[in-house]
C-alpha cells in the first residue's frame, strides 16, 4: 500500500506527467503490459520481463518507486533514454506512471541476458574471440554515447546485455 502524496510531491508528479505527455503515460501500465518474472533488483528498483498485451512482444520493465525529491533525476534519465537510438544501446519504449507513485520504464528485452548471467549459467569464461566481439560492440556503444556528450559510469559484465 502506498502513502498519499503530499501537495509538494503531487505538484512534482504532475510536472513529471506533463514531461511524459507525448507518451501513453496517462494509461495504467497494468492495462498495457503483463509482468512475467523478476529479472533483477537493486537500489533503483526492480526489473521484470514482461510482454505487451496486444502484440505479445517481450519487454523489460524497470519499476522504480519514486521518492519525494527523485523526480528531477528521473526526468533526466528518461530524457537521456529517449534521445538514444543506436543498435548498441538498449532501446527505450516509454515511461508510465502507475496509479501508485511507481514509474514503469519500458525497454527492449535482451533475450540472452547479461554477460555476467551468461558466464554464471554456463560456468565458463568467455573465449578471446567472444571478448573481442563484445568489446568492439561496447566501444561502438560508447562512441555513440560520447558523440552525444554522455558518459556511462558503470560498465561491467552485468550491465552489458545481449540480444
Amino acid at each position: 500500500m502506498s502513502e498519499r502524496a503530499s501537495p509538494a510531491s503531487s505538484t512534482q508528479r504532475k510536472a513529471l506527467e506533463a514531461f511524459l505527455q507525448n507518451e501513453e503515460s496517462k494509461q495504467d501500465p497494468d492495462d498495457i503490459f503483463d509482468l512475467e518474472e523478476k529479472l533483477g533488483e537493486g537500489s533503483y528498483g526492480n526489473v521484470f520481463k514482461g510482454s505487451h498485451k496486444k502484440s505479445k512482444a517481450p519487454v523489460a520493465v524497470k519499476i522504480i518507486a519514486v521518492q519525494q525529491g527523485g523526480w528531477e533525476e528521473l526526468k533526466k534519465e528518461i530524457q537521456i533514454l529517449r534521445d538514444c537510438r543506436s543498435d548498441y544501446i538498449v532501446q527505450y519504449y516509454g515511461s508510465y506512471m502507475a496509479n501508485t507513485d511507481d514509474m514503469w520504464i519500458v525497454m527492449e528485452y535482451c533475450t540472452a541476458g547479461s554477460i555476467a548471467d551468461l558466464m554464471e549459467s554456463t560456468c565458463r569464461t568467455l573465449s578471446e574471440e567472444q571478448i573481442q566481439h563484445i568489446t568492439a560492440s561496447v566501444l561502438l556503444g560508447l562512441e555513440y554515447l560520447h558523440g552525444k556528450k554522455l558518459i556511462h559510469r558503470d560498465i561491467k559484465a552485468g550491465n552489458i546485455l545481449l540480444t
